[in-house]
């Protein structure tokens, strides 16, 4: 029988050396280091709108331990905060591109370009 918390959610059961080993990395047939799932642990993943998203994770006297669900929700987390840029975000980056855009063009009118 699985070990049970309190909450009938299994208990994480993969130390950062395994959940590396199922993690591709940034390059071809490479892995992602333990010590970058450390760091999503403790520090976490800065988003676009600067918030700081971590891998959930518990830590035993000897290491850390995480589970496939918690690695799936920390990748959907990070997915949806790519993706899913606010409207207000965009639209003050677009109006501040147009006014530099404006400020350049006078300072060329300026010097006769």
């Amino acid at each position: 029988m699985d070990a049970q918390r309190h909450d009938d959610q299994p208990l994480p059961d993969l130390t950062l050396r395994e959940a590396a080993a199922r993690l591709k990395g940034s390059h071809p047939g490479k892995r992602v280091h333990t010590a970058t799932i450390t760091r999503w642990i403790i520090r976490g993943v800065k988003t676009p709108t600067g918030e700081r998203i971590m891998l959930r994770a518990v830590r035993m006297p000897a290491c850390w331990l995480t589970s496939e669900r918690w690695i799936a929700e920390f990748a959907e987390a990070l997915t949806h905060a790519r993706l899913a840029t606010p409207k207000d975000r965009q639209l003050s980056v677009s109006a501040e591109s147009r006014r530099a855009h404006a400020c350049a063009e006078r300072e060329l009118d300026k010097i006769g370009v």
